[in-house]
């Protein structure tokens, strides 16, 4: 037996612990200054470029946003 399939064997859990992911409400009271933009039309790309953070965190605003 080889690496995962050995720990899968052992009964090893795998992938992120549970609770390590942010709320949603957490998460949209963290970035108000994104959601405002993103509200008002501007794009995912101008807005991570204006608020200096990474495109996939405007992308997980904007799925929060919707649920």
């Amino acid at each position: 037996m080889r690496g995962q399939q050995q720990a899968k064997a052992q009964g090893k859990h795998f992938g992120r612990p549970k609770g390590t992911a942010k709320p949603v409400q957490e998460l949209l009271k963290e970035y108000p200054g994104i959601l405002k933009d993103l509200k008002s039309g501007l794009s995912i790309r101008k807005t991570a470029a204006f608020r200096n953070v990474s495109v996939d965190t405007v992308q997980r605003v904007k799925k929060a946003l919707a649920s």
